[in-house]
């Protein structure tokens, strides 16, 4: 989408912005012309008119109708100059553009490339967590299910992936206390355990003559790989 060497879409949509010269007829059929000439990518689907993208999320359909156009993204600077002598500093924060320069103003897709760089920068930084919401259904109302439904969100926010991976590792983690609170009857040697709970949570195992391959003891947890 957003490549260079090759360009992607993004960068073809700047490129035909910049030689049109105020064409308006025709921009948009020359624009997918360059981009089915030059985009060679599996996850690109050339469709007459119309392109399909394959992102991480499904598979996305764009109509290029008005594509070149609403890519200029352009205001007259008059007008932002206009807005820019108000007293309202909430203005002033959305357009601080400085009509004194000479550079070519921004188009749409500059901006979300550089606002999807400084995104990414971000994270990068930081240590993210991400809270995966599913949507059950369309009609908004309690006791609605639809698997069809949640099974794509689940595919497509990548959670079978996350399964696959954690139960390749240790899938269930438990605190030595909790885990003895609630296995602690699987045997009655460890029913009225007082000790220690890492010591109690390697008898529970030892006792029930569990693969010392499918658990380990950390500082903290007791992690099994197959908790079935």
């Amino acid at each position: 989408v957003d490549g260079k060497r090759p360009p992607g879409v993004l960068c073809i949509l700047n490129d035909v912005c910049k030689t049109m010269h105020g064409e308006v007829e025709g921009v948009d059929a020359k624009f997918i012309g360059k981009v089915q000439g030059q985009v060679d990518n599996p996850h690109f689907i050339a469709r007459g008119a119309n392109f399909t993208i394959k992102h991480y999320a499904g598979d996305v359909n764009y109509m290029s109708q008005g594509f070149v156009e609403k890519n200029k993204d352009e205001l007259y600077t008059d007008i932002i100059e206009v807005v820019q002598t108000t007293d309202c500093p909430l203005l002033l924060t959305l357009f601080p553009d400085n009509t004194q320069t000479k550079q070519r103003p921004g188009t749409a897709g500059n901006k979300i490339m550089s606002q999807a760089a400084e995104l990414v920068a971000k994270l990068k930084k930081a240590v993210p967590s991400y809270v995966r919401c599913i949507k059950p259904n369309e009609s908004k109302q309690p006791h609605d299910f639809d698997t069809k439904r949640v099974t794509h969100q689940a595919k497509y926010l990548g959670l079978l992936e996350n399964v696959r991976v954690r139960r390749a590792g240790f899938a269930c983690r438990l605190e030595f206390a909790r885990f003895i609170k609630r296995f602690h009857i699987c045997h009655p040697g460890v029913t009225h355990w007082r000790g220690n709970p890492r010591d109690g949570c390697q008898k529970v195992m030892q006792l029930l003559k569990v693969d010392p391959n499918e658990w380990t003891l950390g500082k903290t947890k007791m992690f099994i790989k197959s908790p079935e």
